[in-house]
């Protein structure tokens, strides 16, 4: 482990040449931190997040699914506006067809771990990539087991169709899981399952409260 002033030398010089960073170096440079540990100053945090907001727009998947790892790792949340910067890049054409299965899976559990909400272009590209495009080909069970979890995590709407699919998915590949796989796929099952009911709760309560309303105006 390098020691803490070499590490200091090593960000303050990243820092002065922030603008000539190229994507892939950038991403590369901010997941090395997460993995060395280093905790960025807010000041330099905010510096190298803005400069991989500026490059969003050519940025390849598998740099954006470095960044969103590493500030996963360090859980620095850097705020709803940069996260829809960072969202919008990923869905921009192709879509999410441009990610691998385990880049897909990882940048889910990445943007679940933060804490982020999908929005509806998020959540519409999901369903698109996965039942419009039958993207499940490639998926290996650790993709699967990952990405459900992450779904379930982000509180996900996921339509029947797309729950059916996951389902069948595990079905498939049921006795390949390892155990933290399974006692995820379970976790995110049961949380699905909560959230549904929460949802059909809430319906009823605005079903009744519509009827009293209605009752009353009579």
């Amino acid at each position: 482990q390098p020691s803490a002033g070499w590490m200091s030398a090593y960000v303050c010089a990243c820092r002065a040449r922030i603008a000539a960073f190229r994507p892939q170096e950038l991403a590369m440079m901010i997941w090395a931190l997460s993995k060395l540990k280093y905790k960025l100053s807010p000041d330099m945090q905010q510096d190298f997040l803005a400069r991989a907001r500026a490059l969003f727009p050519v940025t390849s998947p598998q740099s954006l699914c470095m960044v969103m790892y590493a500030l996963s790792m360090t859980g620095h949340h850097p705020g709803e506006e940069w996260l829809e910067s960072f969202v919008e890049a990923a869905l921009q054409p192709p879509g999410l067809r441009r990610f691998s299965p385990q880049g897909l899976s990882q940048l889910l559990w990445a943007l679940s771990r933060i804490g982020h909400k999908p929005g509806p272009d998020l959540t519409a590209a999901i369903e698109e990539h996965f039942l419009k495009h039958s993207r499940m080909q490639g998926y290996k069970s650790i993709d699967v087991s990952t990405t459900l979890y992450a779904m379930a995590r982000m509180q996900l709407p996921m339509s029947r169709n797309l729950l059916r699919l996951f389902l069948d998915q595990v079905e498939k590949h049921m006795f390949s899981f390892q155990p933290s796989q399974l006692a995820n796929i379970g976790w995110a099952l049961a949380r699905l399952q909560m959230q549904l009911r929460q949802l059909r709760q809430w319906q009823q309560s605005a079903h009744q409260d519509t009827e009293q309303q209605q009752q009353q105006q009579q």
